[in-house]
């Protein structure tokens, strides 16, 4: 370890400190006691840039990460970790390692997140409430990183930015809920089978791209935005649910595949704006309305 005042159990913290560069193979426990069942965090990150780096699979934290005062903490694994530990504060998380980290612990940090490498959402409510970034190029060898919510997982009302090559994945159960997604320079959200978009907002821009692909991917009744040019496509029998989609300035939604259906969606192509079937998939009950000029 090495920091800025970092300390064992300080405060009840099993280690506490800022600016810290933590390698972890064995046991870190918070509490004055060093149990599990003791209140104190197992990690307290008072401030600065802090990095965590977990090896081997025989670790262990026992008690809360406490990101204070605007610190960060970088996960810089090379291995498939995954972390049950509730995370709070006023911090950030970034995932930046290439190993793909899994959260499984329901956390209310409040800095937001940055997904630079794989990230797993292994339960609702594991990214905390601030904003979350999936960002590419910024770890080498990782172009494509991607952020995955498993089965039966929701983003609730989280604000998600896809960009540089980076990518969402909702698995199947799982739900965008009332997210906002925003796709852009290369960015894209995918839905697999039996996902909903729930009641998000999607907007797809700059080459962003959202996917519904599988039997059971649904738009639900999202509102979803293509334009300069963004691009939604529906394929491999998914349907676009009760949604509206706007399509302007290039933008497209585009249909394939047998089984594919708008359903009773609502779709409006504006400005350049554009909506495509081939010759396997239908329009279904939807509403679809061009205007000109």
């Amino acid at each position: 370890m090495a920091g800025t005042d970092g300390a064992g159990g300080a405060g009840g913290a099993g280690i506490i400190g800022s600016n810290l560069s933590i390698t972890n193979s064995g046991t870190i426990s918070g509490g004055a006691g060093g149990t599990a069942d003791n209140s104190g965090n197992s990690l307290e990150f008072t401030g600065g840039s802090n990095t965590l780096t977990l090896q081997g699979s025989h670790w262990q934290l026992n008690g809360d990460i406490g990101l204070d005062n605007g610190s960060s903490l970088t996960f810089d694994q090379t291995q498939q970790q995954t972390v049950d530990n509730h995370i709070t504060g006023d911090g950030s998380l970034i995932q930046g390692g290439r190993g793909t980290l899994t959260l499984t612990g329901v956390s209310d940090y409040t800095g937001g997140t940055t997904v630079y490498g794989n990230l797993n959402v292994g339960t609702t409510g594991a990214l905390g409430t601030g904003d979350v970034k999936v960002k590419g190029g910024q770890i080498p060898g990782v172009n494509n990183p991607q952020l995955t919510f498993q089965a039966d997982t929701s983003a609730q009302s989280l604000h998600i930015a896809n960009t540089d090559g980076g990518g969402t994945v909702f698995q199947s159960t799982s739900t965008a809920d009332h997210a906002r997604i925003y796709n852009a320079d290369g960015g894209s959200t995918t839905f697999q089978s039996d996902s909903t978009a729930g009641n998000s907002r999607i907007f797809n821009g700059d080459d962003g791209v959202t996917t519904f692909t599988g039997t059971g991917a649904t738009a639900g009744n999202a509102f979803i935005v293509n334009a300069d040019p963004g691009l939604t496509v529906f394929n491999n029998g998914a349907d676009a649910g009760d949604a509206f989609v706007f399509n302007t300035d290039g933008g497209q939604t585009t249909f394939s595949d047998t089984g594919t259906s708008a359903a009773s969606s609502h779709i409006v192509n504006v400005a350049g704006g554009s909506t495509s079937f081939d010759t396997q998939s239908t329009a279904g009950d939807s509403t679809i309305t061009n205007v000109y000029g």
